[in-house]
């Protein structure tokens, strides 16, 4: 397939002509469990080349200096009455007891669980007593970075969500965009499978072009710290192999909440307790003394 026409093959509104020669800017945030991440599109209007697409370096102040990273730990924590969003969050995390930080009144971590449940952080200040608030400070910490890197004004931002995010967990998240300054609509929250999905058909634009001349099915997973999501989409060209992509979204996960982290918790309760109990001959009254200090060690930290 020749280059000037790659972005035929994915379906698209129609490009206001009085915009031609000039340049649209999209950010895209993932505002994960465990991680968070903001990247952008450049489109010039009018042009048959993709779009320049990459993930932002963000700056990240830590207690022992500057760290820059394309990820950002979505983790807050105030301290010496300072806020650190991202590895600096994560850093002190490590050191908790320490510092004597305290989860969900001055550390916070792993909060995209908890959104759009109405669940309150009461022990936090103002400003840090919901999902919501704790999402607002990295959507707007990745939105600073962006403004850093490019002064111009984002023409659209988008958000991604789990698919099986319900409707409070959706209007929670465009909360959180708006606390950080950002006023989006629903339809501005883009599913994460899609994401993933769009992120390798542009990837792999003419591999997939020869593959899907005719009708196929995917199935995709998106696994992250917090959720697996899985979407079913059918997908195919018209005949003769040439113009856009016909995408069908068959299916969407309806169970957020299963992921990496969960993963792990069950490795630690399920295989790696019962080892150290059997090999040490730790009684069952003990058993469950192990049980508590490691919950400790897995949500409270």
């Amino acid at each position: 397939m020749a280059e000037e026409n790659a972005l035929s093959i994915i379906q698209r509104g129609q490009v206001d002509q009085r915009r031609s020669g000039q340049s649209i800017r999209v950010s895209g945030i993932d505002l994960g469990t465990t991680n968070s991440t903001i990247s952008e599109a450049i489109w010039e209007v009018g042009s048959a080349l993709l779009p320049k697409v990459q993930c932002l370096e963000v700056l990240q102040p830590t207690m022992e200096g500057e760290y820059t990273h394309v990820l950002l730990p979505s983790a807050v924590a105030i301290h010496n009455g300072k806020i650190f969003i991202g590895e600096g969050a994560k850093r002190l995390r490590s050191r908790a007891s320490e510092f004597r930080l305290t989860r969900n009144k001055d550390l916070y971590y792993e909060c995209k669980n908890d959104i759009g449940n109405r669940k309150t952080y009461h022990r936090g200040p103002a400003g840090f007593q919901s999902a919501a608030e704790i999402g607002g400070k990295v959507i707007g910490f990745l939105y600073q970075a962006a403004m850093e890197a490019n002064e111009r004004k984002p023409d659209r931002v988008v958000i991604t969500v789990p698919a099986s995010f319900q409707a409070a967990q959706r209007m929670d998240t465009l909360r959180a965009a708006e606390l950080a300054g950002m006023k989006l609509a629903d339809g501005d929250l883009l599913d994460e499978p899609t994401a993933a999905f769009l992120g390798y058909l542009f990837t792999h634009v003419q591999e997939m072009a020869a593959q899907f001349a005719r009708q196929r099915t995917l199935v995709v997973f998106d696994f992250g710290g917090g959720t697996c999501d899985v979407a079913v989409f059918r997908l195919h060209r018209p005949a003769g192999g040439s113009g856009q992509f016909n995408v069908e979204h068959l299916a969407v996960s309806r169970y957020y909440r299963l992921g990496g982290g969960d993963i792990d918790a069950a490795i630690v309760h399920e295989v790696l307790i019962p080892q150290l109990c059997q090999q040490n001959d730790i009684n069952p009254i003990d058993q469950q003394l192990v049980i508590q200090l490691s919950n400790n060690w897995l949500y409270n930290a």
